[in-house]
């Protein structure tokens, strides 16, 4: 068995369609039903992390979104703004959602510890170029969404 991917894009046809990890992991061909299973469990979602990726990705569509493993102690979410072209100039954001606090721009210790690895898959999958920039924030759903300017109105 193949060591347990620490990233999963969250396509906009969740938020657009249905929202099941369970359905975008059975998606892939190559996955057999055993580990779309296992896989299914590390990804999962507390319905305040399911709110939260809705108003995310229905409100800014230049941003792909990736789930983390829960268990590869990577954060709950990286974020890539899309819109800017050059991978070279692409910033990783990695997202670990607290209720009640306050946006901290860095912080997150043991929950993000293995964020650089996390990171590294998106660039071995072309999504951002080696030595892209990693910024951890540390928030509320509320707080993390006003930042990026998806909050509700």
């Amino acid at each position: 068995m193949s060591a347990q991917p620490l990233t999963l894009l969250l396509p906009f046809w969740m938020v657009d369609e249905c929202f099941s990890i369970a359905m975008l992991l059975a998606s892939d061909p190559e996955r057999s039903g055993a580990e779309t299973w296992r896989l299914q469990e590390v990804f999962s979602m507390s319905s305040r992390e399911e709110s939260f990726v809705r108003r995310l990705l229905r409100k800014k569509r230049n941003i792909w979104l990736y789930r983390c493993n829960q268990r590869g102690w990577c954060g709950d979410f990286v974020l890539v703004d899309m819109s800017v072209p050059d991978i070279r100039h692409r910033q990783a954001v990695v997202i670990e959602l607290k209720s009640g606090a306050s946006l901290k721009l860095s912080g997150g210790g043991l929950q993000v510890k293995n964020a650089p690895a996390a990171i590294a898959e998106l660039v071995e999958a072309g999504v951002l170029s080696e030595g892209a920039e990693l910024v951890t924030w540390l928030g509320s759903k509320e707080a993390v969404l006003e930042a990026l300017g998806a909050a509700e109105v």
